[in-house]
């Protein structure tokens, strides 16, 4: 006797749908769409106007800073000098043997170059008398690029020597500081340079004299 085998029936599984329904498109007419297209241009407008407007803040606060630390560096300078014009001959007389009869503050040589009046350098203060001159500059901090600076402008002094009349004469150096770097001090001693430092609560002039003094 045959036995028949009962069949199943396999259910079959049912998934959603992956496709995405697209949203319906909202119809406007002609006229909606300049609407909002010229709302969205005045907008951008708009913020291009504030952006404008915060770089032109941001410009003039910049100018007003450089303006003020030029205000204060230039008077800083000046009390510098003040200091230094009025001690400077004196103490390098004293501290160098020299016999500097007069000094000169700002000093500017000048001369035609392809037929046009130019600034070659300038002195803070020139020191001179009947047989040597001294070229000094002054800063209220010193670096060893002011030292190299000066060296350079020595080096000019003296191809340019019958503009400050010290045809025949010594030319001799010297930096001064309120704050001396120490690469800047050993490089100027190093080069035969004075280092004169400020002391400012006394108003005197420290010197430092090179083991060998340079002329140009």
């Amino acid at each position: 006797m045959q036995t028949k085998k009962a069949s199943k029936k396999t259910a079959k599984k049912t998934y959603p749908s992956t496709k995405r329904k697209l949203p319906k498109l909202k119809r406007m007419t002609l006229e909606e769409f300049m609407a909002i297209t010229a709302e969205n241009n005045a907008k951008m407008a708009e913020s291009h106007a504030q952006t404008e407007n915060a770089l032109r803040k941001m410009i003039r606060s910049i100018d007003d800073l450089s303006r003020n630390v030029g205000i204060v560096t230039n008077r800083l300078g000046s009390v510098v000098e003040f200091i230094v014009v009025p001690k400077i001959r004196l103490a390098m007389n004293a501290a160098g043997g020299h016999t500097f009869a007069c000094v000169d503050p700002d000093v500017k040589i000048r001369t035609l170059i392809d037929d046009v009046k130019k600034d070659v350098t300038q002195m803070d203060v020139f020191l001179y008398d009947d047989t040597e001159a001294m070229a000094v500059e002054i800063k209220t901090t010193l670096q060893e690029h002011d030292v190299n600076d000066h060296l350079d402008r020595l080096r000019k002094v003296r191809a340019h020597e019958e503009k400050v009349g010290i045809v025949g004469k010594k030319l001799f150096g010297a930096v001064v500081g309120i704050i001396v770097d120490s690469k800047a001090q050993a490089l100027a001693l190093k080069n035969g340079l004075y280092v004169v430092k400020i002391r400012e609560e006394e108003e005197k002039l420290d010197i430092e004299t090179p083991d060998s003094c340079r002329t140009w």
